[in-house]
Formats: structure tokens, sequence, C-alpha cells
């Protein structure tokens, strides 16, 4: 396969089964770069280093368009958890260690840990080339012994594939205390990249002789996704912030979104050992953030619930007296189901919600991105309330949801909830209005800022049927007009008289 002549490659960055399996650290909203220099296309291989060895250099020479290019950004494959140090010669393309300048990175040191994964590591400033030729190299230093993700290598390669042999410009350094000796490598290439920009291309931050330009420099950031994670039980659970992604905004009107997993991103805040919420503070580029997560305990729920209720222990119904709330958190919406009474880990449950539009007469299930339906949970997912009953929460967000622009226009959601205990269904309804005169939940503060200390509206429905478009104006019509026809009955019978 020759790239530019025949055939198709697609890439799909937007695969439900991978989805779960591998993440994206940053995404930004069009091209940064101008050129990108590889000596790989192929990557099929990890050396491993034995005998103690947990620190080396790898390095790659190459060949710029033009001398007028500055070096923003470099990638690299990491086998294994590691720390890297990242150089560049830009006076020609000798592997000399001497040549090399370390660089600073974008998170201000000159160091960063990395995940084993793709990475693209950014400069603190762009890096101007003083030649065409140049090279390129990074240091390495294991936690637990050192792996490095090699490519092109013949063994492996493919005979379909012209874009897999080595090329013979890897170099592989050894560090013996300060001195480091490489070798050029001949069956593998490693996974090192450049990537510049063109002096004077437009969208970019580029010093130049003798003109001041404004400097890139970050605004504001905001959660964009909370993490997949939200919940922790106290003194056990450590965090984990795998699913959440932030937005940082720049004063040149560009943006990008990283994952808050990423090395540059410091998170403050999280403390296991305190029951409750903790707000956890993200700091990216002298920005700040928060969200929230909570602490609970490490109990599912107390046994002895309703031990002394003949009857409820009968029926085992632990919903029949459940509530429903909703209130803004941010960008999100929560439905809070409580007041729920569950009986020793036998309760599975599940509910859909019901949009309604009375004003276009439309009525549709909300479905999440990965087309379900329904969101099932136990007993075991329950928390504790105040009360000494248990809840549980599900958080809407509008980038989740395929039918979001029905939501936007709904007026009010069906809470359509079921119970499934030792053979037997138990289901309860509850409405949910989406105005926010009508519900005045967000975070627990009321309209007027003070800590909510007020009487629940009973949002909750009759079993069995579902509230109608136009309800309500239709039955008090019907009133209205057996109440006439009374009066009517009444005059006419007095006039017989």
């Amino acid at each position: 396969m020759n790239f530019g002549t025949e055939g198709y490659i697609y890439v799909s960055y937007e695969d439900n089964t991978l989805r779960d399996y591998s993440g994206i650290v940053r995404a930004i909203e069009g091209k940064d770069y101008d050129n990108l220099y590889q000596n790989y296309y192929y990557y099929n291989d990890i050396l491993q280093f034995i005998n103690g060895v947990n620190t080396a250099f790898i390095a790659e020479q190459y060949t710029a368009n033009s001398e007028e290019e500055y070096i923003t950004k470099l990638s690299v494959y990491v086998a294994n958890d590691s720390e890297y140090e990242f150089f560049a010669n830009i006076n020609d393309d000798e592997i000399n260690i001497n040549k090399f300048v370390k660089l600073q990175l974008e998170n201000g040191d000159t160091k960063i840990k990395l995940q084993a994964g793709y990475h693209t590591i950014y400069l603190s400033n762009p890096l101007k080339l003083n030649s065409k030729k140049f090279a390129i190299a990074a240091k390495a230093f294991g936690e637990n012994g050192l792996r490095l993700g090699i490519a092109n290598r013949v063994k492996k390669s493919v005979s379909w594939y012209d874009y897999s042999q080595p090329t013979g410009k890897s170099y592989l350094g050894s560090v013996a205390g300060d001195n480091v000796t490489f070798s050029k490598v001949e069956d593998y290439d490693f996974t090192l990249k450049a990537y510049t920009r063109l002096h004077g291309a437009s969208n970019q931050n580029l010093p130049s002789d003798g003109i001041t330009e404004k400097k890139r420099e970050i605004t504001k950031i905001e959660v964009k996704n909370l993490p997949n994670k939200r919940e922790y039980v106290q003194n056990k659970e450590s965090l984990n912030l795998y699913g959440g992604d932030i937005k940082v905004y720049y004063n040149d009107g560009t943006s990008l979104v990283i994952s808050m997993t990423d090395p540059s991103v410091n998170i403050t805040g999280f403390n296991n050992k305190a029951l409750g919420n903790n707000l956890l503070t993200l700091e990216y580029g002298n920005q700040t953030t928060n969200f929230s997560v909570l602490i609970k305990e490490d109990k599912l729920y107390d046994d002895t619930i309703y031990a002394s209720d003949d009857e409820r222990i009968k029926n085992k119904n632990s919903i029949d007296d459940a509530k429903f709330d909703i209130f803004n958190q941010g960008s999100n919406k929560i439905i809070k189901i409580r007041n729920i009474k569950p009986y020793i880990s036998n309760s599975n449950y599940e509910f859909s919600i019901i949009m309604k539009d009375s004003k276009n007469n439309v009525s549709a299930n909300l479905i999440n991105k990965n087309n379900i339906e329904k969101v099932k949970f136990y007993s075991s997912d329950l928390k504790k309330d105040n009360d000494d009953s248990y809840y549980y929460e599900y958080v809407i967000n509008d980038n989740d949801i395929m039918n979001s622009e029905i939501l936007k226009k709904s007026e009010y959601l069906i809470v359509d909830l079921k119970e499934y205990v030792n053979g037997v269904e138990n289901n309860k309804l509850g409405k949910l209005e989406l105005s926010i005169e009508k519900n005045v939940k967000d975070t627990g503060i009321n309209a007027k800022g003070n800590k909510e200390n007020q009487n629940i509206v009973d949002n909750t429905m009759a079993k069995g049927r579902l509230p109608q478009t136009g309800e309500k104006n239709w039955i008090f019509g019907i009133m209205f007009a057996l109440f006439s026809i009374c009066i009517a009955y009444k005059v006419y019978t007095n006039k017989i008289k």
C-alpha cells in the first residue's frame, strides 16, 4: 500500500467498542502545525531493557522543508509509565549529547511523567531551527524497568506496506554516569516525532526579529466533561479522573480540550477520609475551575430497615414512598430519586425518562450516547440520606444524550421507576418540571440564596398511567360544563314550579 496512490485507510475516533478501553488526553480544534517529521508509520514492537537498566536516550535525524520553521511540539509512544526529558539540536543533525539543548515544556519544567500510550508534548515556547538539518532526542527514566516503543522492525514488517522499513536515522543512547554514547540502530526506528510551524503562518504565536507579537495566553478553563467516577468509598478508593475533560480558552480566540489526566493539570482538594462532598480544584496554566465528588460511608445500608414492619417486609416494595427531584449543577441536570427503603440487597432497579413537549405534542424516551433508554442500578448503588432512607442520583449532560434537542424543548420529564425483587415488579412514576420557577433546587440553594428548608411537593403520580398533554385543561373544562348544566337544570325546574 502506498499513500496517495490507491486505496483508503479509515481511522475512526468514535468507535463505541474502543471508547471504553482508550481515552484522548487532548483534542484541538483544527490543525496546529504546518509540518510533521517522523521516521515511522508502523509501530510494531517494544524494546525491553534488562540487567537493571532503567535510563536510556532515543534520537531521530530529520530534514526540514525550510529554515523558517519553529518546533512547537514533539510526540512519542511510551511503552510503560516513565519520566521523560526532551532535547533538540537545531544547528545540524549530528547526534552528539553536547550539541543537544534540553527543552522547557508547557508545564514549566523540563521533565514530565507519562503513562503508557501515545503522548504529544508541547514546548513552553516555539524553538526556531537554524538549519534544515536538525535532530531531536528524549531521555526516558523507567519506574519499574525500562521499555521503549519501536517501529519498522524488519522481522515484524509486512510486504504490502511500503512504510515499514527502517530509515537508518534512529539512534539509541546508553547512559554511564554523565556520559552518553549514541549508536545507530539498523533494524528499527523509534517513535519520536517533531511538529513545526512556519514563520508568518496564521493562528500561531511565534517570535520574529523586530516584531512584537501578542503572547498567547490562557484566559479561562472550564469543566467540559465530568469524570466517569464521581463517588468514592471512604478510606478505600483513590481519585480516578478517567473520562473527565477541561476546555482551555486562549486570548487569540482559539481553544482546546484536554483530559483531566493530562500531567499538566494539577488537582487538589481530594480527601477520601472526609465524608460528604469534596470540592476539587483543577489548575492549568494559572487558571482554575472546580467540580465536586462524593465521599460515602463504607456501608451499603442499615439491614434493620422496616424489621418490625411485617406488611412491608411481606410486600417487598422499597419504592412505594419514593420521591423525585431535579436540580442543576453547572451545565448538568441531576435527577435524584429519594426516600428509597431497600431490603437486604434483594432489589434491582431500572428507570426510563420520558421527555414531554406539549407545545409540539412530542413525547420521547431519553436516549444516551450508548443508545440506552433504561438505566439500571442496584441496592449497592444507593446512598444514605439524612433521614436514614436512601437515594440514587442520575446525571444528565447534553453531550451524553443522543436526542438532546428534544430535551431542550421539553417542559417536563416523567421518570418511570421499576423495582424487581423476589420475582415481583414494583412501579413508581414521578413528574419533574424543567422550568426554573417550578424547580428551584440548584445544588440545594433556593432562589433567595438560603438553604432549603421547605415542604417538598409530592410530584409522584398514580400507578399505571402517565399524564397526557393538556390533561389539566380538559378536566377543568368538563367540570365547568357539568357545573353549567346543573345551574341550567335548577333554573328550569324553578320556572316549572
